[in-house]
């Protein structure tokens, strides 16, 4: 019996010889197509597995993200390492950035080569890496400063039993390891031993020749009392500039004892010192002796400022005005130059008046840090003169111009004086007339319009003693007055 290909028993027929090559390089939608079986529910067996491969595709794709999100997260907490820390001295506190971790001697559990910081009130702060196996070998000395002076000054220092070139004061740095050998000699006086001390033990050391304290920025100041000084401790000296943050240093040393501002001691003789600032102009400075020297000392440390000025509206026209005043600290102080200038200034506010023909004065304020200024300067209106008149003029009592007149009050600190009243006394056409001016603003700043003649400036307040300023008043011209009153 031959094979019918149209059969109904539910069999499958061969393929043709070559046909099963021409199915297999039909695209693969087609070759499923013409795969699947023909009628029953058979039909549904391809989408179901391909639901299931993709499922298990996202499976593995999370699996995958997961893994590689793992390995850029922070060190686990297995590779964290568990170790001793001791310091010399003890009580040390542990910081891991701003968290204090603990306090030594004491167990840390830390990542390896994480950067701790090393903080003891005898000491500057320290930064370091973990390392326990070097921690377990050594505890961690810190390292201190020993500040050598003696009363009087000037004394030669025996460290270690050899001559070293720096006389007092003197600072140095210093392993709390350490064990020094300290001597002072002066002549004409007997020589001072400390003896053999360990620098961790300072701060209990007791001794008849030596004074032994902590200084406020960590570290031992030791200070030598020669035979006939008082050993009673002698105040410290405030040192104050402008402005601030500059460094002070011992001039024969090269020692820096801190900046400003700073409060320490300088022994009873003459000390030398020299104030610095980058940006500033250094400024040596001689502390008198102990029996003249006061509590406190301040500097002006000066800087160039460079002024230039141009015309309002025209900032490509400038203008080369004159320095008429320049006011600081109270003061008016006199430039002959004009602009552009570099003054020579200190580093305070400072008040600067500008004039120029054909243009109003101007009024500027320099910033205490400030380096570099432009003014612009006012162009003055034309005045119209009025025409001639034919009729007889009469004479004036009071002269036909006035001067401009500024006033700047201050006490005794430098400060602006508000409510201060201003009177003044003068003789205009042989009459004496008393006038009161004004009073000043918050900046201690009064400005008025005068007639020529010789003036007696007083100045009231509730607050303050009566001040007092001359001045002779000059027609044409403008002036700036600065007076400073006392406190009651």
């Amino acid at each position: 019996m031959s094979n019918n290909s149209s059969g109904t028993g539910g069999g499958r027929r061969r393929p043709r010889p070559g046909e099963e090559t021409v199915i297999s390089s039909l695209p693969v939608s087609e070759r499923i197509r013409r795969l699947k079986p023909r009628g029953g529910g058979g039909g549904k067996v391809v989408p179901v597995l391909v639901i299931i491969a993709a499922l298990l595709l996202v499976a593995v794709t999370a699996m995958l993200v997961k893994k590689y999100l793992a390995g850029r997260e922070r060190t686990p907490v297995t590779d964290m390492k568990t170790g001793i820390i001791t310091t010399v001295p003890d009580g040390a506190e542990i910081f891991v950035g701003d968290s204090l971790v603990g306090v030594t001697p004491s167990t840390f559990t830390l990542e390896p080569e994480e950067m701790i910081t090393v903080k003891h009130d005898c000491c500057p702060d320290s930064t370091l890496p973990v390392d326990f196996e070097s921690f377990e070998v050594r505890p961690i000395y810190l390292q201190t400063v020993v500040e050598l002076t003696s009363d009087p000054s000037g004394a030669t220092i025996i460290l270690d039993g050899e001559v070293i070139i720096p006389v007092t004061p003197y600072r140095f740095g210093s392993s709390m390891r350490d064990t020094i050998d300290i001597a002072l000699q002066l002549q004409g006086k007997p020589r001072l031993n400390l003896g053999k001390v360990a620098v961790a033990a300072l701060g209990e050391y007791r001794s008849k020749s030596f004074d032994i304290s902590s200084l406020s920025t960590g570290g031992y100041r030791i200070e030598g009392v020669f035979p006939g000084q008082p050993k009673a401790k002698q105040p410290k000296v405030s040192l104050t500039s402008s402005p601030t943050g500059a460094a002070v240093i011992l001039a024969e040393s090269g020692t820096v004892l801190g900046e400003t501002p700073l409060h320490q001691h300088f022994g009873s003789n003459v000390v030398k010192l020299i104030i610095t600032k980058a940006g500033y102009e250094d400024r040596t400075v001689n502390l008198p002796p102990l029996a003249t020297r006061k509590s406190s000392y301040h500097f002006s440390l000066f800087r160039r400022v460079y002024v230039t000025a141009y015309e309002e509206g025209q900032i490509e026209r400038t203008v080369n005005c004159r320095i008429k005043d320049v006011i600081y600290e109270g003061k008016s102080h006199e430039f002959a130059e004009t602009t552009p200038v570099a003054l020579r200034l200190p580093g305070v506010e400072c008040r600067l008046i500008l004039a120029a023909d054909g243009y109003y004065d101007t009024d500027t304020l320099i910033a205490p840090m400030q380096k570099e200024i432009t003014v612009v300067i006012r162009k003055r209106e034309q005045e119209i003169e009025p025409p001639a008149s034919t009729t007889a003029q009469t004479t004036e009592v009071t002269p036909s111009g006035k001067s401009e007149v500024k006033f700047f009050i201050t006490d005794n600190n430098n400060v602006p004086v508000a409510g201060a009243t201003v009177h003044a006394v003068v003789k205009i056409n042989k009459v004496k007339q008393t006038l009161e001016l004004g009073s000043t603003d918050a900046d201690g700043k009064l400005v008025v319009d005068l007639y020529p003649g010789k003036y007696k400036f007083s100045i009231r307040h509730i607050d303050y003693k009566l001040g007092k300023k001359s001045k002779t008043i000059k027609l044409g011209q403008s002036y700036v007055l600065a007076v400073k009153i006392k406190r009651r």
